[in-house]
């Protein structure tokens, strides 16, 4: 989904960006580039902390043109894609190298964890 990101520098050489769409996501780079691409990271943090199981509307780009907070900055479109909000269970299938796969069971017995359930915590970790 395309969100209207404002983007703002005070030096020409650091850049900070937030989504008027999504109040807490603030980002930085050394790059208007890089701060649209970290905003990504943002909204998925602060998501989490929220409990977030969807995103809202984004606004037209014209009404954030046209709004105090983007003052003195550029507006332009983040790519935000809402993916890491779907908890949906899927079924895959790994390949690794079987001396790994009893490295992974063993750990996950240790814990008292079926072997999915300690590889997606070691994913969030």
């Amino acid at each position: 989904m395309k969100y209207p990101a404002v983007i703002h520098t005070d030096n020409g050489v650091d850049y900070g960006v937030f989504l008027p769409d999504i109040p807490g996501v603030f980002s930085g780079g050394h790059s208007i580039e890089e701060c649209l691409v970290n905003v990504q990271e943002a909204v998925e943090l602060v998501c989490e902390a929220r409990k977030m199981t969807e995103l809202p509307e984004p606004s037209s780009l014209a009404d954030v043109m046209a709004s105090e907070s983007a003052k003195d900055g550029w507006v332009m479109l983040a790519d935000i894609d809402p993916s890491f909000l779907n908890a949906k269970t899927v079924r895959v299938n790994l390949s690794i190298p079987e001396y790994l796969l009893a490295r992974i069971d063993k750990k996950a017995h240790e814990q008292g964890m079926s072997r999915s359930a300690y590889m997606v915590q070691a994913a969030l970790s």
